[in-house]
C-alpha cells in the first residue's frame, strides 16, 4: 500500500508543480514539463522493483548468487551470452592506383 502512496505523492506533486507554473504564465512550465515523462517511468519502475522485493521477504528467499543466472521481475532469467565481433577489411591497392583516362 505505502508503494503506491509515494509513488502516487511524487505524480501528484510533479502535476502540482506543473499546474501552478503553467497557470503563472512562467516559462519553468516547460521544464517542469520535461520531468513528467521520465517521473512516470522512474514512478513504474519503483513500483515494479519493490513489489518483487516485497514478495522474496515475504516467502524467504534469497537474491541469487553471481554464480547463477539473474532471475528478472518477470518469469525468465537472464543469461550471460558471449558476443564476438569481426572486422573483415579488403584493401584494393591497385584501384586506387589507377587513374582514369581524361579524354577532352
Amino acid at each position: 500500500m505505502w508503494i503506491l502512496l509515494e509513488s502516487a505523492t511524487l505524480q501528484i506533486i510533479t502535476k502540482f508543480i506543473l499546474l501552478v507554473s503553467a497557470c503563472a504564465f512562467s516559462n519553468s512550465q516547460y521544464v517542469v514539463l520535461e520531468w513528467v515523462t521520465p517521473i512516470v517511468g522512474i514512478t513504474f519502475n519503483s513500483v515494479t522493483v519493490r513489489v518483487k522485493l516485497q514478495s522474496l521477504k515475504e516467502t524467504g528467499m534469497q537474491m541469487q548468487s553471481a554464480n547463477n543466472p539473474v532471475q528478472t521481475i518477470g518469469s525468465m532469467p537472464l543469461h550471460c551470452i558471449n558476443i564476438n565481433i569481426t572486422k573483415e577489411v579488403e584493401n584494393n591497392l591497385e584501384d586506387l592506383r589507377r587513374t582514369p583516362d581524361s579524354s577532352i
